[in-house]
């Protein structure tokens, strides 16, 4: 796989959640994008959850989701909600196959800082050194490596990322 460099539009991800509330955290991401007009207190169950992701995805119209949030390890909460397709009434379940988008990024960030805070890794790595199967073409490798913490910021000017 070759990718080239570019001008990448600058995003800094530096720290993205802290130790506890990492899935209510995660779960919370869901509801603020589907979140309704007025505002309203977060859940402090997971039935609470459960009822409050319901009722949001109906109120946004939104075709369905799947959620699953993870609590020390262990899965709590696991289901699919709304349709998978609406017209053939097809139901949204925990083992229909959703395109994840852009979620992967922040998924992939949160593994990577995982590494770091145990210190396996760290953001000052060059890429090439991590991964070194990928051939990247960068003309000034010698001079400005593409480092981990590049990739996580968005701004190591690899296509397609």
């Amino acid at each position: 796989m070759k990718v080239g460099v570019r001008t990448m539009k600058r995003c800094v991800i530096r720290r993205f959640f802290e130790r506890a509330g990492v899935a209510l955290a995660a779960a919370m991401l869901l509801l603020s994008g589907l979140a309704r007009a007025q505002e309203s207190a977060p859940p402090v169950s997971l039935d609470a959850l459960d009822r409050e992701i319901a009722t949001r995805i109906d109120a946004a119209a939104t075709p369905g989701a799947v959620v699953v949030v993870v609590e020390n390890g262990a899965v709590v909460l696991s289901k699919g909600y709304g349709f998978a397709d609406r017209e053939a009434g097809a139901p949204m379940t925990t083992q229909t196959l959703v395109a994840a988008g852009s979620l992967s990024k922040n998924l992939t960030s949160l593994g990577v800082l995982a590494l770091v805070e145990q210190g396996r890794l760290s953001l000052k790595d060059p890429l090439s050194a991590r991964a070194p199967a990928v051939e990247i073409d960068n003309p000034w490798e010698a001079e400005h490596p593409i480092l981990i913490e590049h990739v996580l910021e968005h701004t190591a000017g690899l296509e397609g990322s």
